[in-house]
C-alpha cells in the first residue's frame, strides 16, 4: 500500500499542475473569462496562483516531515 508521504507527494504534484495551469491562463491574456455566469478576472487568477503555490509548498513540507517518521 502507499504511505502517507507518497500521498502527500502526489497531492503536491496535482497542486503544482493546477498552479501551472493558472500561470498559463495568466500568460495567455484570455482573461476575463465567463464560467457558469461568474467572471474570472486577472486578480482572482493571481489569488488562485498564490493559494495553490502555498498549498503546494505546504504539501511538500508535509512530505518532508513525514519522511522522518
Amino acid at each position: 500500500m502507499y504511505s502517507k508521504r507518497d500521498l502527500a507527494i502526489f497531492a503536491a504534484g496535482a497542486l503544482a499542475s493546477h498552479t501551472f495551469s493558472h500561470i498559463f491562463i495568466q500568460m495567455s491574456h484570455t482573461l476575463p473569462i465567463q464560467v457558469f455566469s461568474r467572471s474570472f478576472t486577472e486578480s482572482i487568477n493571481l489569488m488562485a496562483i498564490a493559494i495553490n503555490a502555498l498549498l503546494t509548498i505546504g504539501m511538500l513540507y508535509l512530505a518532508h516531515w513525514l519522511k522522518g517518521k
